[in-house]
């Protein structure tokens, strides 16, 4: 019992000191916001953003196993690298939640499901994307665009893990990797780099028939959405019999 009120405590402690970054962050990062509500705040952190980084940094170093048990703390550091991302801190979502993750696997209980390490990685993934496009917005470089190509390639060898199951519990990571590739992919379409994008995007398409709940009438618009995508890419490719070979498949597979 007292182990049990000791993680508790160690566990409302934690939160409560990610929830102050949070809140730090969340403030800075919101522009639009009262200017002088933002400077108060800042005010009254120490340091700049640098010191946020480690603040998080020292966190997880603080309360690591044996502290909290690995369950808890694998947990905190899923649901923070998915608030750090929606925060666009792309480096410390990346770098303290999502690599440290699936860097830990010696640290995983049997309880830590795949699913919550094929997110880590969903994750790693697209703040990975995101830095990328800090540096080089316009996907000029060679490396640029050869990153990207590796990224969509660790993306769909996820999907794939979990579509050849065809399971009613994991095909939810089956859509959320086609979501992953149709981003990807955005970017390298608004750049011209059709060639590249087409194959994932033919991927996530077949990916998304492959699962029976996926053909649910709710995610008729997303499937749509991938197959004009791929149209379009074929289009601009000028390859107008692929184009109409995808029209036909997606109507065929729409209307069925």
């Amino acid at each position: 019992m007292a182990l049990n009120v000791d993680v508790m405590k160690a566990t409302q402690a934690l939160e409560r000191e990610l929830n102050d970054v949070f809140e730090i962050l969340g403030v800075v990062n919101e522009t639009d916001k009262n200017l002088l509500t933002t400077r108060r705040i800042v005010s009254e952190r120490d340091g700049n953003h640098s010191n946020l980084y480690f603040r998080v940094l020292s966190l997880f170093k603080q309360y690591a196993p044996p502290r909290l048990p690995a369950d808890i703390y694998l947990d905190k550091l899923l649901k923070t690298g998915n608030r750090l991302l929606e925060l666009k801190e792309y480096r410390l979502a990346m770098t303290e939640c999502f690599q440290r993750f699936l860097l830990g696997k010696n640290l995983w209980p049997e309880s830590v499901k795949r699913a919550d390490a094929i997110c880590a990685e969903h994750g790693r993934i697209t703040c990975q994307a995101h830095l990328l496009l800090q540096i080089d917005p316009e996907v000029h470089k060679g490396e640029t665009l050869d990153h990207f190509k590796r990224l969509l390639g660790d993306v769909i060898t996820c999907t794939q893990e979990v579509a050849v199951e065809q399971s009613e519990d994991t095909y939810w990571l089956v859509y959320n990797g086609t979501v992953v590739l149709m981003s990807l992919c955005q970017t390298l379409i608004q750049h011209g780099y059709y060639a590249v994008a087409v194959e994932p995007l033919l991927f996530a398409a077949l990916s998304m028939e492959s699962q029976v709940p996926l053909l649910d009438a709710g995610y008729l618009s997303w499937r749509c959405r991938i197959y004009e995508t791929v149209c379009l890419c074929y289009e601009f490719l000028e390859n107008l019999e692929a184009a109409q070979k995808c029209a036909e498949r997606w109507h065929s597979q729409v209307c069925r």
